[in-house]
Parts: structure tokens; C-alpha cells; sequence
């Protein structure tokens, strides 16, 4: 009886495995993920250290966010597998997911020190860097990136923050530009801007079109560079998000030689060419040469009187201080978790003689059912329809507390007096080691001493 070679009973050893793999790999095709982490396990317990079988079990285990199962199976896998760099770059997104930073970084730093060429390794490493205020690092390892490819925008975005945060407007505001070349703003990019001026002479009697870009804070903090344009003679015409529009108009209080045009997107078909078009927050760069610095302006924005008069009514009686609290943000904002506090939290700084006013918008049942206990916490949420009524709440504090929201922005340009809770290691805005900001004259900031630890 003739035997079969030893290569041929190794094909034939293996080939169920690879049937197998393929069949788990349909699975995937087809968004079914269950049954082929059933074929995964079956996999694994013919042979523990298949590196395919553990990691896609691994990824689809992170796609239902089953975190701790997942890293048990990249730590398996690494052991059969320590020199595969893939394998540590998982582990460190695993650490990263459970806020454990310096987890993370020692993974990252392990892939990187296996494939040097791993970009996704170091984008990662320097994101905890920053959010740690490890600037410097973070520039160093942002570097490493250019390095391996040359004039990368995203990186190039990154660094712009930094610079930004730490003082070097200059480098910063010219390398933000590279914002256009992310994926989060390609599908904006505005063709039609040609070039900056470089003289504010260039502009005398142009007509010059700014556009919003980013978020509502964005917008009503960068909005003062319209006005500083129509100061200087251009005929402005300002483009913002629909819900601003109430909002925005009341720029117009100032005595201008020529009104500012506030106008939503829907509406540029209907105006004339500009002579220059301008994304908003591309107008420190394009000032540079005019500008020392930031411009604060003092109040530029007001609520509409009418809806100020009827809030005047219903603040109560009682001679107490009225104060409007802040304690979260847009839950989408990619530092959301950061930069908002737990409720339950954020009640720790609060006293039971003042008056509370609740400007969030959208709170959980979670949480109304904790301001219902508390009787100097005034929830408005049915009566705050837009930025209008917003602003004609804010118009009748006496201070408003709040975490990195558009209502800081909204109070700032009020001339509210306003204490801003930042996180560790806060946006670019708002610059490092300082309790004012050259934003807003009547925004006090209070800043977390450790990282991810607000201390109250």
C-alpha cells in the first residue's frame, strides 16, 4: 500500500481549516457576524495560536464593543505571534477605548518599534500624547509621521492645534489650513478661494463673502471678523447656520457704514459674485499682516429684546442670583467625554441658596429625574427652541458656569460673565496656563490639574 508524501498530508491536514476560514469570511461579507465567530471559535480550538482567526475574532468582538473579550484574544494571539506589529496596534486601540492611556502608548510604541512604517501606530501614539499635554512629544511623533510621508494633511491639521494651543499662531493659523485635506472636511474644501489679501487696503469697498465651516461655537466666536471687515469698508456678506440666523443679525447693532449681510447657504444663489470668498475660521490667516493678535471686541452679540422681557418674568423672586449651568456638550463631539462631566458630578459645585437655570438642550431622563429632586434647578428645555431664546435666558443670568460648549461662545459674545470648566488638556482656543483668554474679557477659566480628573 503505497503512503502519501508528508507535504501532501500537510495540505490535507489543512485544508479544512482553510474551508473554514473562507466560510467565516462569507459571513463577514454578508454582516454575519455571530455565525462566523462560531466558525472562529471552532478554528481556535484546533489551534490556538491562528493569527487570522484570532484577529478577526478580536475585530468583530470590538465591533460590539465586547472590549475585554477582545483583548483576550489579542493577548493570546501575541503570545503565539510577538513579533507581529498588527497584533500590539490592536491591543493599544483596546487600552485606548478603556481610557487606559499609558497601556496604549506601550503597545503603540511596540508596534512602531516593529514596523517603523506604521502611520496608524503613530497618529494614535501622538492623539493620547496630546490629550496627556504632552505637546512636545506629540510634535516629535507627528514628525516621525511627515517623515514617512511627506506633506501628509491630517498630520499637518494635528500639528496646527498644537501650535495653536501652545502660542505659535503664526505657524499655527498658516498649517490649519491643511484642515481642508481631512477627511472630516474634504467634501468642503471651497474651490473658490484664490488667495488671501495681504493689505487690508485690498478690500475697500470689495465685496467679500465669509462662510461658516465647523460647529455653532465656532461660528459665533469667528463671526467678529465680519465686523472687523466691515470696519474697514467691505461689504460683507456673512453666511451662517440657519439656526443662528436671529442670533448673528444682531451684530448689525453696531454703527456700520455698511450693514452686514447674515444670509444661510440657501441663500447664495441670490447674491452678487464676491470679490473675495472666505471659509470663517481662515480669517485670522487671512488678517495676519492687520491684526495684532486676537481680536477682543467686548459684546458684539444681543438677544432680541422682546423674548428677553419675557424671560425677565420668569426668573423667580426670591433676590437670589440666577445662574445658568452647563455641564455637557454635543455627545457626536469627538471629545465629548473629556471635556463634559457627569451630572452628578457637576452638582458638587453648585449651592442650595442660588437659583440654577439649565441651559443644556438635550438631557436624559437619567438626568431630569436628578434635577426633579433639587428645587433651586430651573429646566427650561420646552421653552429653549433655538439660539434666539438661548440668548434671551443668558440675557437674564448673573453668571453662567459651563463646560466647552457653543453657550461659552454665546455667553462670551454677550458679555456675560462666565466661568469655563476646561478639561486637561483643552482645545486650541483656549491656550495653556491661564485664567482669562484674550477671546472673551468676561470668561473666567477654570482648568482640570490632572489629566481625565476634575477634582470636585
Amino acid at each position: 500500500m503505497s503512503t502519501l508524501s508528508a507535504r501532501t498530508q500537510r495540505q490535507h491536514a489543512t485544508r479544512p481549516l482553510e474551508r473554514m476560514h473562507l466560510r467565516a469570511q462569507e459571513h463577514l461579507n454578508h454582516g454575519e457576524i455571530e455565525s462566523a465567530q462560531g466558525i472562529y471559535k471552532k478554528i481556535l480550538v484546533k489551534d490556538q495560536g491562528d493569527l487570522i482567526a484570532r484577529r478577526n475574532m478580536g475585530a468583530t468582538l470590538v465591533e460590539q464593543s465586547r472590549l475585554d473579550e477582545a483583548q483576550s484574544h489579542y493577548q493570546i494571539a501575541v503570545i503565539y505571534h510577538p513579533d507581529n506589529a498588527e497584533m500590539h496596534f490592536s491591543l493599544g486601540v483596546i487600552a485606548h477605548r478603556k481610557n487606559e492611556p499609558w497601556q496604549a502608548m506601550t503597545h503603540y510604541l511596540k508596534a512602531i518599534e516593529l514596523d517603523p512604517q506604521h502611520i496608524a501606530a503613530f497618529e494614535n501614539l501622538a492623539h493620547l500624547q496630546t490629550i496627556m499635554g504632552l505637546y512636545d512629544e506629540a510634535l516629535t511623533t507627528y514628525q516621525h509621521i511627515l517623515n514617512i510621508q511627506p506633506d501628509r494633511g491630517s498630520t499637518l491639521y494635528s500639528m496646527s492645534l498644537i501650535l495653536l494651543l501652545v502660542g505659535n499662531v503664526k505657524e499655527g493659523w498658516e498649517i490649519y489650513e491643511n484642515r481642508w485635506r481631512t477627511p472630516n472636511f474634504g467634501n468642503k474644501q471651497p474651490q473658490e478661494v484664490q488667495h488671501l489679501w495681504t493689505d487690508i487696503s485690498d478690500v475697500n469697498g470689495k465685496k467679500v463673502l465669509l462662510v461658516h465651516e465647523q460647529g455653532f461655537g465656532d461660528t459665533i466666536q469667528f463671526c467678529r471678523y465680519a465686523l472687523i471687515l466691515a470696519n474697514y469698508n467691505a461689504v460683507v456678506t456673512l453666511v451662517v447656520q440657519p439656526e443662528l440666523l436671529g442670533l448673528i443679525h444682531t451684530i448689525n447693532k453696531f454703527d456700520l457704514h455698511q450693514k452686514i449681510k447674515i444670509i444661510t447657504k440657501d441663500e447664495l444663489e441670490n447674491i452678487e459674485k464676491p470679490d473675495f470668498y472666505l471659509p470663517l475660521m481662515t480669517s485670522p490667516l487671512a488678517l495676519k499682516n492687520t491684526l495684532n493678535g486676537i481680536p477682543e471686541i467686548g459684546k458684539y452679540l444681543w438677544a432680541n429684546e422682546e423674548k428677553s422681557a419675557i424671560w425677565r418674568k420668569r426668573m423667580p423672586k426670591n433676590n437670589q442670583r440666577n445662574i445658568g449651568i452647563v455641564w455637557s456638550g454635543n455627545p457626536l463631539h469627538k471629545n465629548d467625554s473629556r471635556r463634559s462631566i457627569p451630572l452628578h458630578q457637576f452638582m458638587n459645585i453648585l449651592n442650595h441658596e442660588e437659583n440654577y437655570h439649565v441651559l443644556n438642550k438635550a438631557i436624559s431622563e437619567s438626568e431630569k429625574n436628578q434635577i426633579s429632586q433639587i428645587k433651586n434647578i430651573h429646566l427650561w428645555t420646552d421653552k429653549l427652541h433655538d439660539f434666539e431664546d438661548t440668548a434671551a435666558l443668558i440675557d437674564n443670568l448673573d453668571y453662567v458656569i459651563s463646560v466647552d460648549t457653543a453657550l461659552v461662545h454665546l455667553a462670551g459674545a454677550m458679555g456675560v460673565p462666565t466661568k469655563l470648566l476646561l478639561p486637561y488638556s483643552p482645545d486650541f482656543r483656549w491656550l495653556l496656563n491661564r485664567a482669562d483668554t484674550p477671546w472673551y474679557k468676561n470668561v473666567e477659566i477654570y482648568r482640570q490639574s490632572k489629566f481625565d480628573h476634575w477634582g470636585f
